[in-house]
């Protein structure tokens, strides 16, 4: 079984050597190996070309999600991986995900643990886990609730092309979206309980904009709601998001969204198993509870 390594770019040009580095400390090779420049400032192109990969340029930035949907029409095997270019790889990843596609002839997608590090000091700072059973019980709730990163994964190519790749009007949690869609499309999941991918988390990521990335994140659980009314898990992730914007501003207008779908899933918030907030529940708005809470917690600390 073979693999393609897909590697969107944008003003990666100190970072891609390293990754390389990474790349040919692999234990089983890539079969190809194809970078696209994301409409870099830098000199991300003329270092793909130094690298010996095949490359593509855009002339202007269209984000992530763009460039991995242009990568996987341009790879030419049925399995295809995408790794960011400040991200690294563990030696065996390609060795032991083409093992676990080969030993699941009906697998869609493989998922390995990974870990996200603080880049300067390498410590952790959230260690991605993903459990099989939840993902073969239930994958739409398992993808919603925990969001599978797209450099902890291996795909089989066609079934990207099934449900379109990835949706390019998000900037930030477009492969949490892409995963939520695999499932609801019925892909097959296959989890590799082994750490082969690691993330690192700087302040030039994406991720760094807090703001756009919980607007991004209101927006997919307003369109689950829509597209999954039966998902659960979606008004419950709603609930979290809408108190933890509530407690960082209590005018947000996005908490107001995740309210609204949140009563419309019938899901009241906040959704408490004491006696006392059920019953303030009933008799005052979700916002006013949010409130009385957030100011007992301020008192008791």
């Amino acid at each position: 079984m073979q693999i393609s390594l897909l590697i969107p770019a944008y003003n990666a040009a100190g970072y891609l050597p390293r990754l390389e580095q990474s790349v040919r400390a692999q234990t089983s090779p890539f079969a190809e190996i194809l970078c696209h420049d994301d409409g870099s400032a830098d000199a991300t192109s003329e270092i793909i070309k130094q690298l010996g990969w095949e490359g593509t340029c855009s002339t202007q930035n269209r984000g992530p999600a763009a460039a991995r949907n242009q990568l996987l029409h341009a790879a030419n095997f049925e399995w295809v991986h995408f790794h960011d270019a400040d991200d690294l790889l563990e030696p065996s990843f390609v060795e032991r995900m083409a093992i676990a596609v080969n030993a699941n002839p009906r697998a869609d997608v493989v998922v390995c643990q990974m870990d996200w590090l603080f880049e300067d000091s390498r410590e952790v700072y959230r260690a991605w886990r993903y459990e099989q059973e939840q993902l073969s019980q239930d994958s739409l709730s398992a993808c919603v609730k925990n969001p599978i990163g797209v450099i902890a994964c291996v795909y089989r190519r066609e079934k990207l092309k099934e449900i379109g790749g990835f949706k390019e009007n998000y900037r930030t949690w477009e492969d949490g979206d892409l995963h939520v869609r695999l499932a609801a499309a019925g892909a097959h999941f296959v989890v590799v309980p082994e750490i082969l991918s690691i993330g690192l988390r700087h302040n030039a990521g994406a991720s760094a904009d807090h703001d756009s990335v919980d607007s991004d994140r209101v927006r997919q659980l307003v369109t689950y709601g829509i597209d999954y009314p039966s998902c659960r898990a979606v008004y419950e992730e709603a609930e979290k998001l809408s108190l933890r914007l509530f407690e960082q501003d209590q005018a947000d207008p996005r908490v107001d969204k995740l309210l609204t779908l949140c009563a419309a899933g019938n899901h009241r918030v906040p959704n408490s198993n004491r006696w006392w907030w059920q019953l303030a529940g009933r008799f005052l708005p979700a916002k006013t509870v949010m409130a009385i809470r957030r100011n007992l917690r301020l008192l008791m600390h």
